[in-house]
Formats: structure tokens, sequence, C-alpha cells
């Protein structure tokens, strides 16, 4: 009996380290194209007009750096990554959907290098991946889990590599869909 919980435990473990791996991996995407052009970036933001012009720069770099703190906290699976991601992914869901109750879905979202224009499938993403977060954070919070093995360990990235690859394969569909209608 105390193998099967040990084990169940870390299966626990192993689901909560791939999570913060694949939001680990969907952060550093999103953070590495608003790195590298951050004069654009700021552009996408100001175009969501959910704030006053002149906040715009400093919410931009505010945004930069909360999402390298969340790839950081992530990809060490710290207690306080996986509310503070699903947290930003709730701010970007919100701001997507003000949009597009404005009729103003052509934006970008902001998401990647590729323009990809709101959608209701990138709000339905969003709502699986706090999903996801919230569901791992709490299991996190609220096992003792044994030590990860090994073994745990490379199941953990491979999930989270197959899982990645996925989420990327979706958002090269969203990005494609507006040039297949």
């Amino acid at each position: 009996m105390s193998l099967a919980v040990d084990t169940q435990m870390n299966d626990m473990g192993t689901l909560v380290l791939g999570v913060n791996w694949l939001l680990c991996a969907i952060f550093l995407h999103a953070v590495d194209h608003k790195l590298r052009a951050p004069m654009r970036f700021t552009a996408i933001l100001a175009a969501y007009k959910v704030m006053p012009e002149s906040l715009v720069p400093l919410a931009a770099r505010l945004v930069m750096l909360l999402e390298c703190l969340t790839v950081l906290a992530t990809l060490f699976a710290w207690p306080w990554g996986l509310p503070v991601a699903a947290a930003l992914l709730l701010v970007y869901a919100f701001a997507m959907a003000v949009n597009k109750a404005r009729g103003r879905a052509y934006i970008d979202c902001g998401c990647g290098d590729t323009p990809t224009p709101l959608s209701t499938s990138l709000l339905v993403r969003n709502g699986i991946l706090v999903t996801l977060a919230m569901a791992a954070s709490m299991l996190h919070g609220t096992s003792s889990f044994t030590p990860l093995g090994w073994l745990d360990i490379v199941t953990a990235a491979f999930a989270a590599a197959a899982a990645t690859g996925l989420y990327l394969a979706f958002e090269q569909i969203l990005a494609n869909n507006e040039y297949l209608d």
C-alpha cells in the first residue's frame, strides 16, 4: 500500500513538473519575440487600447519582466510560478476578449513572431492553459512529493516537449488560419 501511495505522489510530481516545463516553453516562446523586437511589442500592446497611451511603454517592459520571471519560476518549478503564469494568461485573455467585444479582432494577439488575429480559439487556448496551471499549482501546494527519480524527470521532460510541440502546431494553425479563408 505504501508503494502505491509513493508511486501516486511521484506521478503527481511528474505531472506538476511537466506542466511547469510546458508553461516554461510557452512563456519562453512568448517573451523571445518581445525581447528581440520590443518596439513592435509595445506597438501591439498599444493597439489593444486597454490603458492610457502614456502607460504602454512601462506596461510593455513590465510584461516582458514578468514573462522572464515566469520562465525562470516554471523552469525550476518554484511554487509561485504556476499561479503567476495563470494570472498572466488570464490578463491576456481578458484583453483579447475586450477587443473582440469591441469588434477589433483584426489586431495581433502578440503571442509570437507570426501576427495572429484575435479569435475565440485563442481565448479557449488560454482557458485550457490557465486550468492546467491552476490544477498543477493546487497539486503542487497540497501534496508532499517524494523526491523525483531520474525516470520521473525524463518522463516530465518528454511530456513537456510533446505538449510544447502540439502547442506550437496549434499556434501555427491559428496564424495560418487567416490565409485559409
